[in-house]
């Protein structure tokens, strides 16, 4: 739903993460944090389109999470040493999460990796 509410409401999620309001207005401002939003959106509707499939198309997405969002930490990390807000650290908090979670999924065998189970 992030990816979401970035495409709908840019100005005000970047207002809540202590944009000035008038760069938050900006068209390439939000232009970009839409265009962000809908690359968002997509993988999130990509793992869901794939939550049924076997383990060979699970894991490749898998192993991309993990390097979407272990870059995404280092990002977001390096911002808030650097002088982030406070918001910043809901950013590291949220790729921490989905990294330990692709990573766990990871780990787990071939036949654990998909909701379908085998009566």
């Amino acid at each position: 739903f992030f990816g979401l509410f970035q495409m709908v409401a840019p100005s005000t999620l970047g207002e809540m993460y202590g944009v000035n309001a008038e760069i938050a207005r900006d068209l390439a401002f939000t232009y970009n944090l839409r265009l962000l939003g809908s690359a968002l959106t997509a993988l999130g509707g990509l793992a869901w389109l794939i939550r049924n499939s076997g383990s060979s198309v699970v894991r490749p997405y898998l192993m991309a999470m993990v390097i979407c969002n272990a870059t995404g930490v280092v990002i977001s990390l390096h911002r808030q040493l650097v002088g982030g807000t406070g918001m910043g650290w809901l950013n590291v908090l949220i790729y921490g999460a989905l990294l330990l979670g692709a990573l766990y999924f990871l780990s787990k065998r071939d036949s654990t990796l998909t909701a379908k189970q085998s009566i």
